[in-house]
């Protein structure tokens, strides 16, 4: 059941990149990479992988994103998606 959610949520962004907000992916991103970090099934995190990677065409970098705090949250869980991808 969690490979095809995973699919379906790579699915949506890849079609509607826009229609995931910053309030959103400050709510999934933070949980795909704790699945990522604890996952031992290498099915699942290859799917995992494939639905963080449609978050990055969502993920739309401001020259003045530094001052907004939200995006400040989002570049702070990338960070830490980065960190438990290179794990």
């Amino acid at each position: 059941m969690l490979v095809f959610r995973l699919q379906l949520v790579t699915v949506i962004l890849q079609k509607y990149p826009e229609s995931i907000s910053i309030d959103e992916q400050l709510s999934l991103l933070p949980s795909l990479q704790q699945l990522l970090a604890d996952c031992k099934n290498v099915n699942v995190s290859g799917w995992l992988l494939r639905c963080l990677l449609s978050f990055t065409s969502a993920f739309v970098c401001d020259p003045l994103s530094h001052l907004d705090e939200p995006s400040g949250q989002l570049l702070a869980v990338w960070r830490r998606v980065c960190a438990s991808t290179k794990r």
